[in-house]
């Protein structure tokens, strides 16, 4: 009966202790399971470090690195190292921690250099895009003008193969501050000096350009020669209408106008005066330099077929305009000019070099 009784009593007392352990191992294991959820790496260390010498601490390093075989597995290596770390670093005998945290190691290397690989790929597909951009941006400024609209910042890519304005109608007017001539004959070397005024205005649609431009100048005083002691004053008056079609060649046109040659002194004059003639002639205009707009022209006087004694005749004009202030109405710029008018009479050749510098008002956009 006595044996009986120390049974029962070792047994009862071998169960207190058993449920003593597995509570505390419960509480370390959900302590643990806390740690893990919150991805706390310096808590499970903790934790492992102040359970040391607990009869259950092999347990709690198994299901630690169990926790941390399910990481790898789902691809947490980050902090399926940093565990397996902490049970190396408070038990550096576990092999098996050891082991795994190698093998996880291997795998988060593996895993960046996928990524740095990754990354200099869309690094280089990023710079190739950019150097592509910048090609088709370069190759766009070639075939395409840019406007910029000042007041809202947009900016139009305008076809240069198309047209080079965007506006509907261009026009221009220039008052020359200086006119001065010089006249060439078998009689004489003579020079002029005078003022002057031209312009012009053109309507620009899809596919043709028609419009119309104006010279006037008229000579104020003579210096060398004969003409010295008379005053022969001369004055030309010139009408044209121009006509472009893109089929044709941009920015040539054809051109028919008038012209009225004048002399105060008819009689001095080398060349028959009046002189009044249809012209026929072409121009090349819209040459863009920068910011200098340059055109130039020929025009044939029909005239002289219906004068005695003349030959021939005709003109040819080269400009530059320079742009000193862009506005958005219009523009203000300086213009030099050069027109040459060639008379051949029977006695012989008349040539008539100008050279005009003008003050402008331009709108060409």
């Amino acid at each position: 009966m006595k044996s009986f009784f120390k049974i029962c009593l070792f047994l009862f007392l071998v169960s207190i202790v058993n449920v003593s352990i597995f509570s505390q191992s419960s509480d370390v294991i959900a302590q643990i399971d806390d740690a893990l959820a919150q991805k706390d790496g310096d808590a499970i260390y903790k934790i492992l470090e102040k359970n040391k010498k607990s009869n259950s601490y092999g347990e709690y390093e198994s299901y630690i690195l169990r926790k941390a075989r399910e990481l790898l597995i789902a691809n947490e290596l980050d902090f399926a190292a940093q565990i397996s770390l902490a049970v190396i670093d408070n038990n550096i005998d576990n092999f098996d921690a050891v082991a795994l945290y190698t093998s996880i190691d291997t795998a988060i290397k593996e895993r960046d250099a996928k990524i740095k690989a990754e990354e200099e790929r869309r690094q280089i597909e990023e710079m190739r895009i950019m150097a592509n951009t910048a090609k088709e941006q370069k190759q766009i400024k070639k075939e395409y003008q840019t406007i910029s609209n000042t007041s809202s910042g947009e900016t139009v890519y305008l076809d240069t193969d198309y047209n080079t304005h965007y506006l509907p109608l261009s026009w221009a007017i220039n008052v020359g501050m200086a006119d001065l001539a010089l006249y060439t004959d078998p009689r004489e070397v003579g020079g002029n000096f005078g003022l002057s005024s031209f312009g012009n205005v053109y309507f620009h649609s899809e596919d043709y350009i028609i419009g119309g431009e104006y010279f006037l100048d008229t000579m104020l005083f003579n210096f060398g020669g004969d003409a010295e002691e008379k005053q022969q004053l001369d004055t030309t008056v010139n009408l044209t209408f121009g006509f472009s079609h893109e089929a044709v060649i941009r920015n040539l046109y054809f051109r028919l106008g008038f012209l009225g040659y004048f002399s105060n002194e008819p009689e001095m004059s080398f060349v028959t005066t009046p002189f009044l003639s249809p012209t026929l002639g072409i121009a090349y205009r819209d040459i863009e330099i920068g910011n200098v707009l340059a055109e130039l022209s020929a025009d044939y006087y029909l005239g002289h077929l219906f004068y005695d004694g003349m030959k021939f005749a005709m003109d040819f004009s080269l400009n530059f305009s320079l742009i000193l202030a862009d506005y958005d109405k219009a523009d203000i710029g300086v213009n030099f000019g050069v027109r040459d008018a060639i008379f051949a009479m029977e006695e012989g050749l008349q040539n008539q070099l100008k050279l005009i510098i003008s003050i402008g008002v331009i709108n060409n956009d």
